[in-house]
């Protein structure tokens, strides 16, 4: 998912230096026995629901070229750190729920954030928890 969705004036914006994170919402994680589960984030205010889930009974996402002006765009994170995963470290709210995740793969820390970029007189902020994942490595 894009960081700024763009508009008549701004194009759409997919990384920017202010901003250390990835914007995604949905990532599909395959594992070399060739399982995959699906991490996404969800909100509901109402129920005091939200966070990150795994998905394991889930169909992967299809790989699909998005246009210049699409916000949304599938693709592999041939960049993402692979190998073994050395440790885990779950960050939880006072609902008990998974908020921030963090991986150390290959001894490479990946975070993984329930939030989103949004935009303030043009400075990034990053608000969470909300229903994107913001991915840090």
């Amino acid at each position: 998912m894009a960081l700024l969705q763009g508009g008549d004036e701004e194009p759409v914006r997919w990384t920017d230096d202010l901003v250390p994170y990835l914007q995604f919402y949905s990532i599909d994680i395959h594992f070399s026995d060739g399982r995959f589960v699906n991490l996404e984030a969800r909100l509901d205010d109402d129920y005091n629901y939200f966070g990150l889930f795994l998905k394991v009974e889930s169909p992967m996402l299809e790989l699909y070229e998005a246009t210049e002006s699409d916000f949304l765009r599938t693709r592999e994170l041939i960049t993402f750190p692979m190998g073994c995963i050395e440790d885990v470290h779950p960050i939880v709210d006072e609902y008990g729920q998974c908020v921030s995740l963090e991986l150390l793969v290959n001894g490479i820390k990946i975070r993984f954030l329930a939030g989103e970029i949004c935009w303030q007189d043009g400075k990034p902020e990053i608000v969470t928890p909300q229903e994107f994942i913001l991915v840090e490595f």
